[in-house]
């Protein structure tokens, strides 16, 4: 039973280092690059303002939604509507920057009220100031970052709504282009706005814990200096030490049987 109670601690461990990283407050992710390493976060995107069309892109993230907002995208992560019910999770935001639910596509506000009034109970924390945020290190040139694969979604739980309007999913790429080892913070909610002039949404960004963050990958800079063969330890190496007391876990038995 210890042997196998060790392999399962070793097996969670894992898990939490690929998932989740180091969170600073509830949510945020803390990463740590080394110079030319690249992380790749899986990312979903809601409108904050109401009225305007789904942008066809954005900039980097330049700071933090206001708290209310950010409460409300906590109280949803809380209801797991940011996975289940994305028109209900933006009504709740919409409810905060207009004073008004906005049902526009008339599937009622139930859901919507109870994140709302959820969101009124939390008391959103300070930007962290042990790290920097991803957004000041893009300002300072340390860190650039690029959104792939952005587009709008539809939001399979309430089907029928007129067109793509607030919701959508992408993946924000971060590398460092400093010659120094950073720590950051990217943090939840997020502000993503479109290009200046252009009339669009601007848009709150809650990271997909539904899908595995890529912590870190290796940068090409990185790679030609260490050599094609030299990886990341990090959280494979970890994987790799799952798989392996795992191994020597199921080994030990059938030696002790052999003699």
């Amino acid at each position: 039973m210890k042997a196998w109670r060790l392999m399962s601690v070793i097996y969670v461990a894992a898990a939490l280092l690929l998932t989740r990283g180091s969170s600073v407050n509830a949510a945020d992710l803390a990463i740590t690059l080394a110079p030319g390493q690249t992380a790749t976060i899986p990312m979903k995107f809601w409108c904050l303002d109401y009225g305007k069309p789904f942008p066809q892109n954005v900039s980097t993230p330049a700071t933090r939604a206001p708290d209310g907002v950010v409460a409300v995208l906590q109280a949803a992560i809380a209801k797991n509507t940011v996975n289940t019910n994305p028109y209900e999770t933006q009504l709740a935001i919409w409810r905060v920057t207009t004073g008004k639910f906005n049902d526009y596509g008339q599937k009622g506000t139930v859901l919507a009220q109870e994140i709302y009034s959820d969101s009124l109970k939390i008391t959103v924390q300070p930007l962290p100031s042990a790290q920097p945020t991803l957004a000041a290190l893009i300002t300072s040139g340390t860190l650039s970052s690029t959104l792939v694969g952005f587009s709008p979604q539809k939001d399979t739980a309430n089907p029928g709504l007129a067109g793509n309007d607030f919701f959508g999913t992408g993946k924000l790429v971060v590398t460092n282009i400093s010659k120094e080892t950073v720590k950051f913070v990217v943090v939840e909610g997020g502000v993503f706005a479109p290009p200046p002039g252009v009339d669009a949404q601007t848009l709150i960004s809650h990271q997909d814990t539904s899908q595995v963050p890529l912590l870190p990958t290796t940068g090409v800079d990185l790679q030609s200096a260490l050599g094609s063969e030299a990886t990341l330890f990090g959280a494979g190496g970890l994987v790799c030490l799952a798989f392996a007391a795992a191994l020597l876990l199921r080994v030990r038995p059938r030696q002790r049987n052999a003699r």
